[in-house]
């Protein structure tokens, strides 16, 4: 079997504080990912103000492969550092500022959301052209998760996540975490999941094969909580590239096609101007 690559979705950023981003990828790293995204969270509306851009982590080829045999070193890759924007919405008129023609977007590779309440989650599932859908499973839920709205978002390729480390806190968010991380799966049939930590500190990162087991808590067999982590991770990250990439021909096809319009009034202009000239001339005979 070829070997799986391990993904951590969501290590939140903070520019105030990059000793400690750089400390969580460096766990990581060491409990055996592949890859992690640094998650830049927003509350609100994203407006055409700048906001903070995430700064990848710089790591030399002796810190990444500090662990001895390491597994990115044995199969000859490189740690993968991605760019992620989560937007916490409330309101309805907050959805707007993540449509595809917003520039702050193409500066992320992946973009989710977490909505706030039912109708929110209706319409991030159905309208919303986002990457993940994220919820906080550690407190109990405002709304019941509907497979009708869950499979919208699976029709359109769009995952949900699941973040572990607000749950190791106490007995009850673990228990909040269970139930609806048990809820969830129910409504996905067990597909398009994706395990993260959400950690803000090192000690909350748990190594893949510690997730995987936690996955068997929530009614996934092994193959499919493994999934969580691996091929439906790399699935959020595909489907952002491949959004990206169509925003970005969706600009240049509308840049072209402005240059064209312009071309051909400007073609109109001349013959109009050359048709005034012949008729002038044929008078003047």
């Amino acid at each position: 079997e070829k070997a799986r690559m391990f993904y951590d979705l969501n290590l939140p950023y903070e520019p105030n504080d990059l000793a400690s981003v750089k400390e969580r990828v460096m766990m990581a790293v060491k409990l055996g990912y592949d890859g992690v995204a640094l998650n830049h969270v927003q509350h609100g509306k994203l407006t055409d103000v700048p906001i903070n851009t995430v700064d990848l982590t710089q790591l030399s080829s002796e810190e990444v492969n500090f662990v001895s045999h390491s597994r990115i070193e044995q199969a000859n890759r490189k740690f993968k550092q991605l760019r992620r924007l989560t937007l916490h919405i409330d309101a309805p008129n907050q959805c707007h500022s993540m449509h595809p023609s917003n520039p702050l977007l193409s500066k992320y590779d992946i973009i989710a959301v977490v909505p706030g309440d039912e109708s929110l989650l209706h319409q991030a599932c159905e309208k919303m052209q986002v990457d993940l859908i994220s919820l906080d499973f550690s407190k109990k839920l405002p709304f019941r998760l509907r497979t009708k709205t869950i499979g919208a978002a699976i029709e359109n390729g769009v995952k949900f996540e699941i973040c572990y480390s607000a749950s190791l806190k106490d007995p009850s968010s673990r228990r909040n975490l269970i139930n609806n991380a048990m809820g969830l799966v129910n409504a996905t049939k067990g597909k398009n999941i994706i395990i993260s930590s959400g950690a803000y500190t090192a000690m909350e990162l748990r190594g893949p094969y510690d997730v995987i087991n936690l996955g068997t808590l929530f009614n996934l067999d092994c193959g499919a909580s493994k999934n969580c982590i691996s091929s439906f991770a790399n699935s959020v990250i595909l489907h952002g590239e491949a959004a990206r990439r169509t925003e970005k021909s969706i600009y240049k096809a509308e840049w072209i096609r402005d240059v064209e319009e312009w071309k051909m009034e400007d073609v109109s202009t001349v013959e109009e101007g050359q048709d005034k000239k012949r008729k002038r001339g044929s008078k003047q005979k």
